[in-house]
This record gives C-alpha cells, structure tokens and sequence, in this order.
C-alpha cells in the first residue's frame, strides 16, 4: 500500500535532485529517505531511479508516476488556496430572504455595510411573503431571513432584533398629510385598501377598527405593501401597513404617519435551526444586529 509519507519524500527527492538535499529539506536523516524510497518502489512495483555515483536519474516510470502526483499537489495547493480564501472572506455566499417592504428600505442599508467590510462575497437576496420565508430558510435554501411575525416552525432559530410600529400611509395631498399623529377615529369612512382577506395583518387591523368604532370604506385589496403603497400614491385611499424601516426610502408619493392605537410588531432573525450558521452568515448577522441598533427606524 502506498503511503502519503512516501508520496511526499518521493516528490521532495524529485524537486531537491538528491538524496542528500531531500533529507535536509524534510529534517530526517539519509538513510531514512533511501529506506522510504525503497519501500515505495516496492509498493508500486517498478523502479522510480536508477541509481548512480554521482545523482539519481528518474526511470520513465518514474517520472510517469511523478507527473500524476504533481498533478495532485497542485489540487492540494488549490485546496489550500480555498481554505485561505474562506478564511480571509473573499469565498462563500450570503443568501438573505426578506419581505418587499425590508428589501425596499433596511436590505440596501445593510447589503452596502456588508460590502464594504467583505466586497469580495456574492450576495442573493430573495424576497416573499412572511408565510414563506421560515420554510425557505428551513429547507437550506437562503441562510438567513429577516421578517414580521408569524415565523413559527420547529426548523428555525427566532431572534427578536427590534421592535417596530405600523404606520398609516396617506397620499402626498391628502387632507391629513400634515398631521403629526393619525388616529383610527381619523379614518372613519375614508376609503380604505386592505391586505387580502387571508392575511393575518388583515384580521388585526379590522379587529382593531371594530373595537374603535370607526367603519371604512373596504373597496380594494392587495397582496403585498408595494401594492398597497402604489394604489395609496395613486391617490385611492388610505392604509394602515405593518412596520417599514424607513418610510421615507419608499419611491412614492405618499407620506408615513405613525398610527394610534398602537401596534407593535417584532422584526425577526431567522436562521435554520438543524444546521450550523455559516462565517459569512454570520458576519451579516453581526452587522445588521450593531446597525439595527444604532438606527433609528420611527416613521
């Protein structure tokens, strides 16, 4: 059987030229090298050198067998290569799965800091809805996820990162552009555009409007806060959406009022739960926890 310790000295004999000098290279005495030579060639079967006063000379099936374990080397050195390059952070991928409202305001904040400190990662960023991303990040197919409640699964870590505040958006024009503060009583009989009816946010903020008293007009639904934003800008209604980090990054013309009553929501960390978080993982995760927490994001 052959040995990687008997690869080694054959390839360092190879380069050194003799025997001698292989010997010094590998801190080992002369005849150590020789007897290592020896039972290499008998492993494979065929002589390596042929042998004279003055050097060694490698038969031609030795240098055949020499050529294939250059070959190896240079896979080797390439693997060294990889190592350092994971270890200095200039190899891997960063996949972070978001809502739209977060990849529209709080991811470019984050992905700029993030390139900055390791501009040499790729980066995916996937955007879903809050029903989806605890299965992308509990099926391994982004790393981390950034997200509103509910994010319940047994296949996922949940870390709390801040806490935020919905808002009611409100055109540009709007008679009460210019309040500080818009109230639910506010609203009455404005007309209204809602989160479809199969949406949790749906269900909370209609509870919330039956309990103050304050009927709306309910005459368009929409599936995500883009959409709803949009139609606002184009002037057909009001709405009240969940937490956005900065309404003013958003591209509309509409304005972000903070809303009474109160409704808090939690923005979420999530990481799989039945693997280990990446280096790159969590490097980002060190950045956008420091820059989450430094930032203001109150409308």
């Amino acid at each position: 059987m052959i040995t990687l310790r008997q690869v080694e000295v054959f390839r360092v004999v190879v380069i050194a030229g003799s025997v001698t000098a292989a010997a010094q290279m590998l801190f080992v005495s002369q005849p150590a090298v020789s007897r290592i030579l020896a039972d290499l060639e008998d492993a494979v079967g065929f002589k390596l050198f042929t042998r004279t006063k003055r050097q060694l000379v490698q038969t031609e099936e030795g240098r055949l067998f020499y050529e294939e374990i250059r070959k190896a080397f240079i896979g080797l050195d390439d693997l060294a290569k990889t190592a350092v390059a994971i270890r200095e952070h200039k190899k891997g991928q960063l996949r972070v799965i978001t809502l739209p409202s977060f990849a529209a305001t709080l991811m470019p904040e984050l992905i700029a800091k993030f390139s900055a400190a390791y501009p040499k990662l790729p980066i995916s960023i996937e955007v879903q809805s809050t029903e989806r991303i605890a299965d992308w990040i509990a099926n391994s197919q982004c790393d981390i996820g950034l997200t509103i409640p509910p994010a319940e699964s047994p296949s996922v870590n949940v870390k709390v990162l801040t806490q935020m505040e919905s808002v009611c958006i409100l055109p540009k024009n709007h008679r009460f552009s210019k309040k500080e503060v818009i109230h639910a009583k506010d609203l009455q009989g404005e007309q209204f555009i809602s989160f479809m009816s199969n949406s949790l946010w749906r269900h909370t903020i209609d509870e919330l409007f039956n309990k103050e008293g304050c009927p709306r007009n309910l005459f368009i639904d929409a599936r995500t806060i883009e959409s709803i934003c949009a139609l606002v800008s184009a002037g057909l209604g009001v709405s009240v959406v969940g937490p956005l980090w900065d309404p003013k990054h958003l591209q509309y013309n509409l304005v972000a009022k903070p809303f009474r009553p109160r409704i808090s929501v939690d923005l979420l960390l999530l990481t799989p739960a039945n693997r280990a978080v990446s280096r790159v993982a969590e490097m980002f995760i060190k950045i956008a926890t420091e820059h989450i927490k430094s930032t203001p994001h109150a409308p």
